[in-house]
């Protein structure tokens, strides 16, 4: 189904002359990644521009030309929700079930809290993991959850500080500091507010 919705939405582009100026696999790329949003199932942008070597600026100005020409069929859309992410990354580190389930319900506790809108998904998702996967004793490092998502420890940390606050609890986090400096590593820990 993915793949016929990719096709139409790729002809509709075409037949509105959304070519002209990009190359036809930008415009194949931009309409699988809006067919997986619309699918409920989305794949993270930064995923397929790394597998497909294709400058991440250049799909996106495409995905947003699609998304203008395309208004009409497309504007009632809800926005990327985090939860669709969790089985996405959680493949590609190999956790069970639970570990999912867990970040599922982790993202239901704190939606209503932190605003998800305008900040990336997979960031939410990924952390979520990483907090389920500890809590049920199964951790997983951040690089892991980090590389599997497609995102930055640093943006994983962030994410991490911001859900422990909403969530009331503690997450421990190793700093690393610049082995040029000659400095060692240091416990930070993010505090719950109550």
């Amino acid at each position: 189904m993915l793949w016929k919705k990719a096709k139409e939405i790729a002809f509709k582009c075409i037949e509105k002359r959304l070519q002209r100026g990009r190359s036809y696999k930008c415009i194949a790329l931009a309409a699988i990644y809006t067919a997986s949003r619309i699918a409920g199932k989305p794949i993270p942008i930064k995923q397929i521009s790394l597998v497909t070597e294709t400058p991440l600026e250049e799909l996106r100005s495409c995905y947003n030309s699609l998304l203008k020409a395309l208004w009409g069929e497309l504007r009632y859309r809800k926005p990327p929700d985090p939860s669709d992410y969790i089985e996405s990354i959680a493949s590609r580190i190999e956790i069970d079930s639970n570990v999912i389930a867990e970040a599922r319900r982790i993202l239901d506790t704190i939606k209503k809290e932190i605003p998800f809108m305008g900040k990336d998904p997979t960031s939410y998702a990924a952390a979520a993991i990483y907090i389920a996967a500890k809590k049920l004793g199964k951790p997983v490092s951040k690089t892991r959850v980090s590389l599997a998502a497609g995102i930055t420890e640093v943006t994983v940390r962030a994410r991490l500080r911001e859900m422990a606050e909403k969530l009331g609890i503690e997450v421990e986090e190793e700093v690393l500091r610049s082995k040029a400096r000659g400095r060692g590593s240091k416990k930070v820990r993010a505090k719950a507010h109550k």
